[in-house]
């Protein structure tokens, strides 16, 4: 996939003369700021959920699962601009329930347990998202992230890691850039200090291939549990990525396969692919 080097260049430009609190709010993803999963090519999951709108470029494998459903309610019950399912290629949804309306691109043979409730069947006409697009934008908006000085430090300390943000002013609109790596994934504790509630969380994360700890990613004090609408975690160059906790917070894993076996995420997914049985909880992400 090919990176649009002018934006990234406009992208240094405006970090050269803006400060950091002006910054947040430079996050757009686009068409995936509706979904609860968003992802480009193919997934497969059992016995779980996405909690609101899922959107999947290829094929989609599910069973005893429900989509737009919390609370056995359904979520979002406008479903007519951004569909509660869109699959770009063929679905295979054995059991279940959806509710609202349902695009799908490819095959599809409806089963007795496979239920959509509160909307329309479309199997004709254009994909109304484009993933291939959306995709290079989203790979474009990692890797200008990612180019963003940090201006928080993360400190490990007995196992924990310590991320301590620039610093709590009362305003509740800075942004705080923590620059960790694929080993920083593998502690027993996460622990945030020095933001205001309404900050903004981007956590850069560098390595190719990453696999999380089953460590506290909400933090045993709930510091990342409380900020996990304002937290992103950015896998800017991950092409694997094993998640084997709960995790508070969107990740922006572009070009990541993800296999995420067991456990929730309280936030956005976007990804190459995924396979897993873990929860996908709608948490939008704040500043996007």
């Amino acid at each position: 996939m090919k990176f649009n080097h002018s934006l990234v260049v406009t992208t240094l430009l405006l970090l050269s003369s803006t400060s950091y609190s002006a910054l947040a709010g430079l996050v757009n993803l686009g068409a995936a700021t509706n979904y609860n999963a968003f992802i480009h090519h193919d997934f497969l999951a059992t016995s779980s959920d996405v909690e609101g709108r899922m959107a999947v470029g290829g094929n989609l494998t599910i069973s005893n699962y429900s989509v737009n459903i919390k609370g056995n309610t359904q979520l979002y019950t406008d479903t007519t601009n951004s569909p509660a399912l869109v699959v770009g290629g063929d679905l295979d949804f054995s059991s279940g329930q959806i509710a609202g309306n349902v695009f799908v691109g490819g095959g599809y043979t409806p089963t007795p347990t496979g239920t959509i409730t509160n909307g329309t069947l479309l199997t004709s006409g254009p994909v109304p998202i484009n993933f291939d697009a959306e995709f290079e934008k989203l790979t474009n908006l990692a890797l200008n992230l990612s180019l963003i000085d940090a201006n928080s430090t993360a400190n490990i300390l007995y196992s924990a890691q310590h991320l301590a943000g620039s610093g709590s002013n009362g305003l509740g609109n800075d942004l705080h850039v923590f620059s960790l790596d694929a080993a920083d994934m593998q502690l027993t504790d996460y622990l945030l200090s020095g933001v205001d509630s309404g900050d903004t969380v981007l956590l850069n994360i560098a390595g190719k291939d990453i696999t999380t700890s089953w460590g506290n990613f909400g933090g045993s004090d709930l510091s990342l549990e409380k900020m996990s609408s304002n937290i992103l975690f950015n896998f800017f160059e991950a092409e694997t990525l094993n998640i084997n906790a709960a995790i508070f917070g969107s990740i922006l894993a572009p070009s990541a396969k993800i296999k995420a076996p067991t456990g929730v995420i309280w936030g956005q997914v976007i990804a190459e692919s995924w396979e897993g049985n873990t929860q996908i909880n709608d948490n939008p992400f704040l500043d996007a």
